[in-house]
């Protein structure tokens, strides 16, 4: 495999859209959709309102936040 070095963002951009659409069409994509969605829920997790919560000093109740475990939707696919 050749490298050809990055002169710019965009280049970057391009670079790992490519990559990411290689990887997509390869035998392990069902890993990567897998890693977008946990992605997906830690950003939706980390914008999440917890003004309700901030004063708690038990343990964070899981149901409450299960709207965003689901949002992962985790496949029944597994690497091991």
């Amino acid at each position: 495999m050749t490298r050809i070095p990055c002169s710019s963002p965009q280049d970057r951009v391009l670079a790992a859209r490519a990559m990411l659409d290689r990887l997509r069409g390869g035998p392990r994509a069902h890993i990567l959709a897998d890693m977008e969605r946990l992605c997906d829920a830690y950003i939706h997790l980390a914008n999440w309102n917890i003004e309700a919560y901030k004063r708690e000093t038990s343990e964070f109740n899981g149901k409450s936040g299960s709207h965003w475990i689901r949002f992962v939707g985790w496949s029944t696919h597994r690497c091991f």
